[in-house]
């Protein structure tokens, strides 16, 4: 067998060689032989056979050769050698940087390879791309696609693979933007980027799903394996890779031959085509880099000079793009300000901040140091657009990098609300609420400032909502309303027009924020109230920030039918490109809503448009929660790799401050254990410090609870349970998880009182909604109907939790409806009958009866407590209708049971 495994250097080639090595140690019990060629030995002849034979090769067979010694002789000898001392177990040999192995030695192995791959050995190389021709990787990769071998062509990480990795290691994701800078940087070297991670700190690395930005440190920009095939280049081939990735995703072949033309150097085109580094499309009409972190990796190491060269012959030949006049100029001049302020502005009106950002902060770097009052002008003029076109997106936070500008500005009203707006998005430290309140005790006597004094007041509000301490809330929302009964409500008031995006309708706004911070005080006619007089404001962030708050108000009553549709009319206005304050809440509170009432597959979409949406989101508590909310739907539709969605979910109990529906991410792990009959991982799940803390709960994790306590045999703690619960009922404990008749119905069931069961089953049978519980509650039914010998009723019971699990999309839970249907159809002894009642936990525990294990054994084995087993063990005895193990036994040594634990 042969494989290679090749890619650019940090790629992680050595690591996936090591792994494999690994695997066909521990699973094989093969022998695993390691070399690695050193380029500094490249050109002495054999010195690579010598290594490879110096190790357990050949039982440590000393290679030797002469200079005049016949190759294929000396090839035969090695091969004899290998097969003579092969062990009967197999072997691998793995051989890395294979690019650097001598000529003569690369002789050799040409002759011992094929005779070598239809053996019991694994021959493993490792190279590095490109291979040049005639050379020996350009061999093996030929070899690699014999019917005995192998390739794998590790490609640069993509940003998904790079967050997976932050998931992995953290617990936590990072933003798709700051996975495309590190990818950049790194070149998406694995190598690359596990150092990256290596340099965080603890605090930072505590901190990862709060922040928007991560101080990417790369390698220096002359490591990025990307680098690699462009530095092989001759001078005109690199001076044109060097065009071309300043020119973007791509050039006109006919501009990049002028632009070459005008260097004075010849054409390299030809030469960087053929070496893989640039690549032709439309007919060879345009050229285009042949990776596209080609484009990051060259800029990031010309030199100024020459990049300005290069860009003032791309902005001659191919246009004056405004990225090549950045690009070539020196400083900013007033004719090219005119350029960015115009690019910004137009950037901005379309809703392109990231690109009005990256405009503004080039001409940053080109604007001269403030030492005269016009220079000074210009600069603030740029940080103050720079800011404003932040403001409007709700994403200041972007701005933290620029404090130090800001506050050399000249001290003026709308720096230093500036200055706030920026620090308030520190996540090392605390809001200024003291100086905010400084700011706002009396209106501006003008109505610039009072509209600044209106924003700042807001964002003391929003900021307190997701704070630790909602006591100071209904003081701060006074003082808001107040700057917005004196503040402007026409932005023809304003004398800096920059301002205007800070003049909005607030008072539904601030109704509706007391609302969603003590829903227990609304009555349903002040809230009809509230959403009438949201729903006449005029489109945009402020009426959907009001929309979402009173939706989540909603939905934590239990009104998701309503909640999903205010939810939704919130996401049509985020849709036509406004950005409110809690753009995360808006779609979480959709995603849950749709949820709960059976449309798992919208909530899946809604959930998939977070992930893409709410990078620059201010509530960041959103993120771990939709993470949950994920992980939630994949329990129970299946498609979704739980593990790491949970492990996000988890970081939500690290938060100080409480959120919408701040239990999802307990329930999101309880309905995952459920899913998979853990039930003793329900219970860790729903216990600990930070289920004993929150607040804003409906403790919809206690019905899983309860269930989990039946399941386990645990009666009287079930019993005490579900009679708090129903002291609870439709105030601190909904039924929307499971209806209190469902859990009296399986408590009932194992205490082994039928009459009672089936009352409370009947009753829970009843209710139609929610979709999924209502389901769950039939399929328990039908389950205990089958025990019954009800056959008919079973049936009818089961389709219906069926039609219910198919039409939310929770059809992972499909396969218990239709196990129970087969035992229901299937012609049966009145042994298979009676084994068909159980659970597969219960039926496992029966085949260990009855190969006369205790119940210590059988703990034990299962990694459970021996009271769940008695509990276990009494369960089969009731349903196989016997009253001792020992009849147990004998029932369960039939065929039947052998049969079953062989499937």
């Amino acid at each position: 067998m042969f494989l290679l495994v090749d890619g650019l250097p940090g790629m992680g080639t050595t690591t996936l060689l090591r792994e494999l090595a690994g695997l066909m140690e521990r699973r094989y019990g093969w022998t695993a032989i390691h070399s690695r060629a050193d380029r500094f030995e490249r050109e002495e002849p054999y010195s690579f056979m010598e290594r490879l034979f110096a190790g357990e090769l050949a039982g440590g067979w000393a290679f030797e050769a002469q200079p005049d010694a016949d190759p294929v002789e000396l090839a035969r000898e090695c091969l004899n050698r290998i097969l003579e001392d092969a062990p009967e177990t197999g072997q691998a040999v793995i051989i890395d940087d294979a690019q650097w192995i001598d000529e003569a030695s690369a002789r050799i192995l040409r002759y011992l390879l094929p005779r070598l791959i239809r053996r019991r050995t694994l021959i493993a190389f490792g190279a590095r791309k490109p291979h040049e021709r005639g050379s020996l990787g350009e061999y093996l990769e030929r070899l690699s696609r014999d019917p005995n071998g192998g390739r794998i062509d590790l490609q640069p990480l993509t940003d998904q693979e790079i967050r997976a990795i932050a998931v992995s290691r953290f617990g936590t994701d990072i933003m798709r933007r700051n996975a495309r800078a590190l990818r950049e940087a790194t070149g998406g070297s694995l190598r690359h980027v596990d150092a990256f991670f290596d340099t965080l700190d603890p605090s930072e690395a505590a901190a990862l799903h709060l922040v928007w930005d991560l101080p990417v440190r790369g390698p220096s920009p002359e490591d990025n394996p990307m680098l690699v095939q462009y530095r092989s280049l001759g001078p005109a081939a690199r001076t044109a890779v060097e065009v071309v990735a300043l020119a973007g995703s791509g050039i006109e072949a006919g501009a990049l031959e002028s632009v070459l033309a005008r260097s004075g150097e010849e054409s390299g085109l030809g030469d960087a085509i053929d070496r893989g580094v640039l690549r032709e499309s439309g007919f060879g009409s345009r050229i285009a880099p042949h990776h596209e972190l080609l484009v990051p990796a060259v800029r990031a190491m010309l030199a100024p000079e020459r990049r300005r060269r290069l860009a003032r012959d791309l902005a001659a030949v191919d246009g004056p793009r405004l990225d090549y006049l950045l690009a070539a100029a020196e400083e900013l001049d007033a004719e090219l300000l005119d350029r960015v302020v115009e690019h910004a502005d137009a950037a901005v009106a379309r809703g392109e901040i990231r690109e009005a950002d990256a405009v503004l902060r080039r001409a940053l770097e080109l604007a001269p140091e403030p030492n005269a009052r016009a220079e000074l002008l210009v600069r603030m003029d740029l940080l103050i657009r720079l800011a404003m076109a932040h403001l409007r997106a709700k994403t200041p936070f972007h701005l933290l990098d620029l404090l130090p500008e800001y506050a050399r500005l000249p001290a003026t009203g709308l720096r230093d609300a500036l200055l706030v707006m920026i620090e308030a998005f520190r996540v090392d430290a605390p809001f200024p609420h003291e100086r905010v309140a400084r700011m706002t005790a009396e209106p501006a006597p003008d109505p610039d400032g009072r509209a600044l004094q209106a924003s700042l007041a807001l964002l003391a509000v929003v900021r307190t909502l997701r704070s630790g301490d909602l006591s100071p809330l209904a003081e701060r929302i006074e003082r808001a309303r107040r700057c917005f009964e004196a503040a402007p409500k026409d932005p023809g008031e304003l004398r800096d027009p920059r301002l205007a995006g800070l003049v909005e309708p607030d008072a539904p706004l601030l109704d509706c924020y007391a609302l969603a911070s003590a829903p227990h005080r609304a009555t349903k006619g002040a809230v009809a109230r509230l959403i009438e007089r949201t729903q006449a404001l005029p489109e945009g962030p402020v009426k959907a920030d009001a929309l979402a708050a009173i939706a989540g108000t909603l939905a934590g009553s239990g009104a998701f039918a309503r909640a999903a549709e205010l939810a939704h009319d919130a996401m049509r206005i985020v849709d036509a490109g406004h950005a409110p304050w809690g753009l995360g809440t808006v779609l979480l509170v959709r995603a849950h809503s749709l949820v709960m009432l059976g449309r798992y597959q919208e909530a899946r979409k809604v959930a998939g448009i977070m992930e893409e949406r709410c990078e620059d989101a201010l509530d960041v508590e959103t993120r771990p929660l939709a993470a949950a909310l994920r992980a939630f739907i994949g329990a129970g539709a299946g498609g979704e790799d739980l593990g790491p969605l949970l492990a996000q979910a988890r970081r939500h109990r690290e938060i100080e401050w409480e959120s919408y529906a701040p239990d999802l991410a307990i329930i999101a792990e309880c309905e995952a254990a459920r899913a998979d009959g853990d039930f003793e991982a329900v219970l860790r799940a729903s216990e600990g410090p930070y289920v004993e803390r929150i607040r804003n709960t409906r403790h919809g994790f206690l019905t899983y609870r309860a269930q989990a306590l039946v399941r386990l045999g645990r009666l009287e703690d079930a019993r005490r349970l579900i009679n708090r619960l129903e002291t609870w009922r439709g105030a601190r404990w909904l039924e929307c998880w499971g209806s209190l008749a469902w859990l009296r119905a399986l408590l009932a069931a194992a205490r082994d009182d039928r009459n009672s069961a089936i009352r409370h089953f009947e009753e829970a049978a009843a209710e139609t909604a929610p979709p999924v519980p209502c389901a769950l509650a039939l399929l328990d039914y039908g389950e205990f109907l089958v025990a019954e010998e009800r056959h008919d009723a079973a049936r009818s019971a089961l389709m219906r939790a069926a039609a219910l699990l198919r039409s939310s999309g929770a059809e992972r839970y499909l396969a218990r409806v239709r196990g129970t249907m087969a035992a229901l159809d299937a012609p049966r002894s009145t042994r298979d009958r009676l084994l068909d009642t159980l659970t597969s936990r219960e039926r496992e525990i029966a085949e260990r009866l009855a190969e006369g294990e205790s119940n210590r054994q059988i703990a034990e084995a299962l990694v459970v407590s021996q009271a769940t087993v008695r509990f276990h063990v009494s369960n089969v005895l009731r349903k196989l209708q016997v009253s001792s193990r020992g009849e147990a036994g004998s029932l369960l040594r039939g065929p039947a049971v052998s049969e079953r634990s062989g499937r």
